[in-house]
């Protein structure tokens, strides 16, 4: 990620590090719950301070067991498969915009010598792979 590009955009972030910051509130680290995404049922029983969702869940279901939930934190154990894939009538919408934005995120590698990048003064972009429909790698809307 590009710092700078990243503290220009609308993304609310926080560093690694930050809850273990001594001027964070004491509060905020008790305030916690820990997301699962249920890989096997038997094992998805309710917990304090967890919260499992199903496996692939869709954006619905995550806004509909998390949205509502009064923790101030939320760990994600493993975001990948926290986030599966966006549903409803706007669903590619969405997907666009947020592969989109992501991109935007994103810096990349100085210096190469590569032909390939002579047009670009040698650097590479970091970019992320097309999605469907699209034809280029450039992380634009197609």
């Amino acid at each position: 990620l590009d710092p700078h590009k990243l503290q220009a955009s609308s993304y609310a972030h926080r560093e690694r590090s930050f809850l273990n910051n001594s001027r964070v509130a004491p509060d905020l680290a008790v305030s916690r719950v820990s997301v699962h995404v249920c890989t096997a049922p038997a094992s998805c029983k309710p917990q304090a301070a967890k919260i499992f969702l199903p496996a692939e869940p869709t954006s619905s279901q995550v806004r509909q067991l998390l949205g509502s939930e009064p923790s101030r934190v939320l760990h994600l154990e493993d975001v990948g498969r926290a986030l599966a894939r966006f549903d409803g009538p706007t669903a590619d919408r969405q997907l666009k915009d947020f592969h989109d934005d992501a991109q935007a995120l994103l810096t990349g590698y100085c210096c190469t010598s590569h032909i390939a990048f002579s047009h670009r003064g040698g650097f590479v972009p970091y970019l992320l792979p097309p999605l469907e429909g699209q034809r280029t790698w450039v992380g634009q809307k197609s």
